[in-house]
């Protein structure tokens, strides 16, 4: 199962590099209750300014379940599984 998902967040990454500020997902399971408990995280950089979140969403959203799909995962509601994060500027 981990491979799969691997594999599917690797195609969503390059097609999601087409939106301005991406920066990579991120994601956590608990495999016994899978994949109901799959949380992807979507990490934009700090210094991009996200105007329309639900827009982003949804592009984000369809792009992770089509990848999901291909590798035999499927969800009932796919939106929970799903947070936007702007990662923080890393300071030295």
């Amino acid at each position: 199962m981990n491979s799969n998902v691997r594999k599917a967040l690797a195609t969503a990454t390059i097609k999601a590099e087409s939106l301005a500020g991406f920066d990579h997902f991120s994601y956590q399971a608990d495999w016994s209750n899978f994949p109901n408990s799959l949380m992807i995280s979507c990490h934009f950089q700090a210094d991009h300014r996200l105007e329309n979140t639900t827009s982003i969403e949804a592009q984000l959203s369809k792009l992770l379940q089509f990848s999901l799909l291909k590798q035999g995962i499927k969800f009932r509601d796919f939106r929970r599984n799903i947070t936007i994060v702007s990662n923080p500027l890393l300071t030295r």
